[in-house]
């Protein structure tokens, strides 16, 4: 979700050093096409990277690993379809297996050594008792199955700085023969389906205890992509993001709320921890929206919030 909202350029640069993009794609605004990354050949193998989307990495300071050593665990798909685009129905001559092998993992990161005298300072500091902060961006994720689009999803997650909400649905036809895993993460769907209607535009608000973001729910496709820029604090400069009003009411839809008292702002999100719950209020804006009842449709919720990392000499904490 975040990888597609991305300007075409960065995106670009991430296929390069991942699975690349298939010959004909280009710079686009249609996020399928940039999607869409060559097959592997029998028997061959590709060498891909990326950085984990962790906020304790992506944000500005060095990480003192003496002090703070690090295990990351990488947890593999169940289903083999679930990671790649496998056997066609029907069979083919050009179809493709869902069988491969992941090896030589490796993790690649820049050290920096310390002059001694810098490094004796920062021992003597830790040695007083004092602590080294590192602020981040944490970053939490659920889901909620709704049969009805007058729903209201109810979040517990507790924290004490939460600055965002991203909202994005999908369907899915478990029964289906071509259905895919991967389409999960691909599908960002929105009750248009491609055909504009005013009917089936969508109202979203957040609750949080008596208090409503925004203030005047969200009504139209036109707000909701406002807010999401206004979230993304793109709503002002040159950034920009790469969705396509037809694709942001087919298959590219997310939604988002911000929820700092100063918008950029750190430390200044919201505190749920006095009990508070979170609830995600959804309904039809204009007419009658009828889902499928032979499809499943879900709510994904991301939540990012504030995390402080506090390293001593003889441990570390984090505080949410």
């Amino acid at each position: 979700m975040f990888h597609m909202m991305k300007p075409a350029e960065a995106r670009l640069n991430d296929f390069t050093e991942g699975f690349g993009i298939v010959a004909e794609s280009s710079i686009t605004i249609d996020h399928n096409k940039l999607d869409a990354a060559p097959p592997i050949a029998a028997g061959d193998f590709v060498t891909v990277g990326f950085t984990p989307f962790v906020g304790l990495f992506r944000q500005s300071k060095h990480l003192p690993i003496r002090y703070c050593p690090i295990q990351l665990e990488l947890e593999i798909v169940n289903l083999s379809n679930e990671a790649v685009i496998g056997n066609l129905t029907p069979p083919t001559a050009n179809d493709r297996s869902e069988s491969f092998l992941i090896e030589n993992v490796q993790l690649k990161c820049d050290l920096v050594d310390l002059d001694n005298s810098i490094d004796n300072e920062y021992t003597a500091y830790l040695m007083e008792g004092k602590i080294l902060p590192i602020q981040y961006t944490g970053v939490s994720t659920g889901s909620q199955i709704f049969r009805d689009m007058k729903t209201d999803i109810h979040v517990s997650r507790s924290l004490s700085r939460l600055k965002a909400v991203f909202m994005s649905m999908l369907y899915t036809d478990l029964n289906a023969a071509t259905f895919r895993g991967s389409e999960i993460m691909e599908r960002f769907w929105h009750p248009m389906a491609g055909t504009f209607d005013s009917d089936k535009e969508v109202e979203l608000q957040i609750q949080i205890g008596s208090k409503l973001y925004p203030e005047y729910p969200i009504r139209s496709l036109s707000e909701a992509f406002y807010q999401l820029r206004k979230t993304l604090g793109l709503h002002f400069g040159n950034d920009s993001l790469n969705i396509h009003r037809f694709c942001y009411y087919t298959n590219a839809f997310v939604a988002a709320i911000d929820l700092e008292k100063v918008l950029g702002a750190s430390f200044s999100g919201m505190n749920t921890m006095s009990g508070d719950l979170l609830t995600i209020r959804m309904k039809s804006a204009n007419g009658t929206i009828t889902l499928d009842p032979n499809l499943s449709y879900s709510m994904f919720y991301t939540l990012v919030f504030d995390n402080i990392l506090e390293i001593s000499l003889t441990n570390c904490r984090v505080l949410e």
